[in-house]
């Protein structure tokens, strides 16, 4: 726990949202080149695969009025944010990105299902760099701690 504690916590990576949007490969990439931890939210795609956004609605960053929840990973990859080159990332890919180069904080967005946690379980077994998993939501908090 203490790398997570000794630098700054680049939330939802280094963005402006106008260059570089929030909770993308390149906003990591940025975090990283600044020795920062970075906090990335989560949310569940139609197809179950654990998506890096930060919202459930793509209204805010693409302009389009529909949820995650409504749309596939392979749908939302296509999804340009922002007017930039800039996509939404699975989990798999963005712990591809991080490649162990600095710790992970892994925000759930609140809604507890046990389908997010135990996806997120399968994900992160493997990876063998520094990870937290957080929420706002007790529930997915006392489901991991069991």
């Amino acid at each position: 726990m203490k790398e997570f504690l000794t630098r700054p916590i680049a939330h939802r990576g280094v963005h402006n949202n106008s260059s570089i949007v929030e909770n993308t490969i390149q906003s990591f990439q940025e975090a990283i080149k600044n020795k920062f931890v970075i906090e990335c939210d989560v949310v569940l795609s139609k197809d179950g695969e654990v998506i890096v956004f930060h919202d459930n609605n793509l209204k805010r960053l693409a302009n389009i009025d529909l949820n995650i929840s409504e749309i596939t990973s392979q749908e939302l990859k296509k999804i340009k944010l922002l007017n930039t080159d800039s996509h939404i990332s699975t989990l798999d890919e963005v712990l591809y990105a991080i490649n162990s180069k600095t710790p992970l904080m892994i925000e759930i967005k609140s809604g507890y299902t046990p389908i997010i946690e135990e996806r997120i379980l399968e994900i992160i077994r493997s990876y063998s760099g520094s990870i937290s998993v957080k929420s706002f939501d007790l529930n997915s908090i006392s489901w991991f701690k069991k």
